[in-house]
């Protein structure tokens, strides 16, 4: 497991940045100016669980040549604070997190992700269907 605790990029690549299993939890940046993942090249992810939570202003997704399902949701235009758990259709919890910062931004991958399937993203006070009509997919309210 890798927990970041990130005042800058959490996960900064100046190349490819690739995901291919294990956890990685990632809190912050809370400044607009710096994104959770940032990668000059492409982010693919394969395999394992990514919870990354932070500021919108710079928020990267997985790209679509990943093999494994990827959401980036914006939840809130301001900052916020509290438990994050991602639902699927029939209510079941398939994962959740406190970050340790607030934010409002959410970058979520985990091998049950499917595509073509909807799913629930509670984060704080406030609640966002997902519906994965492609493996990648980014959602701003």
């Amino acid at each position: 497991m890798l927990t970041v605790n990130a005042g800058g990029d959490g996960l900064d690549s100046n190349g490819d940045l690739t995901v291919i299993g294990g956890e990685i939890y990632i809190d912050g940046p809370v400044q607009g100016g710096n994104g959770t993942l940032d990668c000059s090249g492409t982010a693919t992810i394969s395999g394992g669980t990514v919870i990354a939570v932070g500021s919108s202003g710079m928020a990267e997704n997985f790209s679509s040549s990943s093999t494994q399902g990827s959401m980036l949701v914006t939840v809130s235009a301001s900052m916020i604070s509290g438990e994050i758990t991602l639902q699927d259709s029939n209510g079941n919890s398939l994962l959740s997190y406190t970050p340790a910062k607030s934010y409002n931004s959410v970058v979520i991958s985990c091998p049950k992700l499917t595509s073509g399937e909807t799913y629930t993203l509670l984060a704080g006070d406030t609640t966002t269907t997902v519906t994965l009509d492609s493996l990648v997919k980014s959602v701003k309210k």
